[in-house]
């Protein structure tokens, strides 16, 4: 019995989880070309500041950029 309270509390929280990131979406900015998970994420929160959840380099043909994830 105890066992299924706390599987139905996990799924509580990973619903919870899910609605939070709802409120999420992502935002593209060009980046230096020393791209890094650390640079973008500096750049993005200088941007939208704590809002910032993670931040992610991508290379698209020779061109850099941050997606950055912002939750409000």
């Amino acid at each position: 019995m105890e066992g299924k309270v706390i599987l139905l509390c996990l799924m509580v929280l990973v619903q919870l989880g899910n609605s939070i990131d709802d409120h999420c979406e992502m935002r593209t900015i060009l980046s230096s070309p020393k791209c890094t998970g650390s640079t973008c994420q500096t750049a993005c929160q200088k941007i939208w500041g704590p809002d910032v959840k993670r931040a992610d380099c991508r290379v698209v043909d020779h061109h850099k950029y941050c997606d950055c994830i912002i939750c409000y």
